[in-house]
């Protein structure tokens, strides 16, 4: 690489200042050669000098080949065309795709900026690098946004990633359902903006969840007007030095088990102040014959409160000789046949009685 008559351009503010002549020379020409980027420098657009990075744009064996040759006629843009820089602006910086050599292609950053040329002063020098990696990994990126947003959009669930700053950074489209207001709007707004009243109840989770503590709770939120019940859950993003960064947030619509269980309870209650009050024994058990409900009427007579008989299995009440007489009846009725059958089952009082 032949670099003589080629000056920096700003020497006083360069680290070559405190040299001259053949050292100053010496450790330009060391420092272009240590770059991975390709570096060509042009005297009225002819190389006068390049470094061994070039080689694989251009498919030379040493530097010195591409000496005295035209920028344009060693780069190809990825269409086979002789490459063209612009003449002005310069300092400029653009990114194109080049084919190389061996057929394949590369993205390219390529950047120009006048040097002083110690002849006519038209000096350039160009440096091409290859950013394939940086632009596959911003693909790769984005075709995971898009997966994450495709994903985290189909579930009828709030999501979202909140900062340290307790800013929304993402949030899925069901946002947009609830709030009425675009995912865009809500992007960097505090949790305390979109949550309204509901944040003063989250407030301490939130907290717990900035330290570092898996969260979970249940909360009142109002939506444009409608009340729902959620069940929301917060995970903190601990980083690899144990601060936390921030945290996803998932909140679910449970209003409708919420009734669902209330209305269980209701019922629950109606059946029980019914039973009591039945002069009959009445009880429910599962497949493994364990009772999941009995009247007052049916514990007193074991000589227990209603409590303490469910989660029994019936052998356990009965015995094994009275449970033994009354299983085929059990299994019928469990298996959708009504039946009847009389049986003479044991008491604490000691005695027994039919059932």
């Amino acid at each position: 690489m032949d670099l003589r008559g080629a000056q920096p351009l700003n020497t006083d503010s360069s680290i070559f200042s405190i040299h001259s002549g053949e050292e100053h020379e010496e450790r330009y020409r060391h420092l272009i050669e240590r770059c991975a980027d390709a570096i060509f420098l042009l005297h009225d657009g002819h190389v006068v000098g390049a470094n061994h990075a070039t080689l694989r744009l251009t498919g030379a064996y040493e530097p010195a080949q591409l000496l005295a040759r035209p920028l344009e006629a060693l780069l190809q843009d990825a269409q086979g065309q002789p490459l063209r820089l612009d003449a002005e602006p310069c300092p400029s910086c653009s990114e194109q795709r080049l084919l190389l050599p061996d057929g394949s292609t590369i993205d390219a950053e390529i950047t120009t900026a006048p040097y002083l040329d110690s002849e006519a002063h038209t000096g350039r020098m160009v440096v091409v690098r290859d950013v394939s990696a940086r632009k596959g990994i911003a693909a790769a990126l984005q075709q995971q946004d898009q997966y994450l947003r495709l994903i985290t959009d189909s579930v009828p669930a709030l999501i979202a990633y909140i900062d340290a700053d307790q800013r929304y950074r993402f949030v899925n489209a069901a946002y947009e359902t609830w709030f009425g207001i675009a995912r865009n709007a809500i992007l960097g707004k505090h949790i305390k903006d979109i949550l309204g009243p509901a944040y003063a109840r989250c407030s301490p989770y939130v907290e717990r969840a900035l330290q570092g503590e898996p969260v979970s709770f249940e909360n009142s939120l109002d939506t444009q007007g409608r009340l729902r019940h959620v069940l929301t859950v917060y995970t903190p993003d601990v980083s690899a030095d144990g601060s936390v960064c921030g945290f996803s947030a998932m909140v679910t619509d449970i209003s409708e088990r919420k009734r669902d269980e209330q209305a269980l309870r209701e019922r629950e209650q109606q059946l029980r102040l019914i039973t009591a009050a039945a002069p009959v024994f009445i009880a429910q058990c599962d497949r493994d014959y364990r009772l999941t409900f009995a009247n007052d009427a049916y514990s007193e007579r074991f000589g227990l409160h209603a409590a303490e008989v469910i989660g029994k299995r019936i052998p356990e009440l009965v015995g094994m000789r009275a449970f033994e007489q009354m299983r085929d009846s059990l299994d019928t009725a469990m298996a959708g046949v009504a039946c009847e059958q009389e049986v003479r089952v044991p008491s604490r009082d000691g005695r027994r009685y039919n059932m």
